[in-house]
């Protein structure tokens, strides 16, 4: 699981996306979590996980549990830790877009600081549209973990689509879904008075009658 989120917003309405394996958080879905009882009982202000339901103690020790996945799983094959960041936050987050205006957000804290971590570089930026469409619409640097990116969405982007950004090396991926306005701008594609340059009502660019109602 990973997640998006903007400090400069209130209390409660912070956390601006979640995705779930790769799939973004379906809200009308029911998900089960594993987790510490401590954090499973509100600790360190997860106050959300008391909300829940059905909720199911395994008995297991988390030390032990850990040190019994490790064993299981070194005997398999060496291990490595992931330096992919689970949280990152979006300045300016672009849940809403103009389809001819530029989109812009800064992504903070890229970085870990945990031990053998590396400093990311560099970020990819990928349109994917409702479709399944993909685009690579920008490639920015990163400074102290933080990396501001701007660009322009593609010409034929619809309605909706997801913005994904991955951070070289660590290979942190942050996911955003986004809702698309204006897709067709100013300049008019069909409309009703036939100056558009594309689909009218009657078939023919630049002619568009009209019924007088009963």
């Amino acid at each position: 699981m990973s997640y998006t989120y903007d400090s400069a917003r209130k209390l409660g309405d912070r956390v601006t996306s979640v995705t779930i394996n790769g799939v973004l958080l379906d809200a009308k879905r029911s998900y089960r979590v594993g987790t510490f009882s401590f954090l499973a009982t509100g600790g360190d202000n997860f106050r959300v996980f008391t909300q829940g339901s059905n909720t199911k103690d395994s008995g297991h020790i988390d030390r032990d549990a850990w040190i019994k996945y490790l064993g299981e799983q070194s005997a398999k094959a060496p291990i490595a830790p992931s330096f992919a960041r689970r949280g990152v936050e979006v300045a300016g987050n672009p849940a809403k877009v103009d389809a001819k205006a530029t989109v812009s957000f800064q992504l903070n804290k890229l970085d870990l600081t945990s031990l053998g971590s590396p400093k990311n570089t560099s970020v990819k930026v990928e349109f994917t549209d409702s479709k399944g469409k993909r685009t690579v619409v920008d490639t920015v640097g990163v400074s102290n973990g933080t990396a501001k990116v701007a660009f322009k969405l593609p010409a034929d982007a619809r309605t909706s689509g997801t913005i994904t950004v991955k951070a070289a090396p660590s290979g942190t991926t942050v996911t955003l879904p986004v809702r698309i306005t204006n897709p067709n701008g100013n300049g008019g594609h069909g409309n009703h008075n036939g100056h558009g340059d594309h689909g009218n009502h009657n078939g023919h660019k630049g002619h568009c009658r009209m019924a007088p109602l009963a």
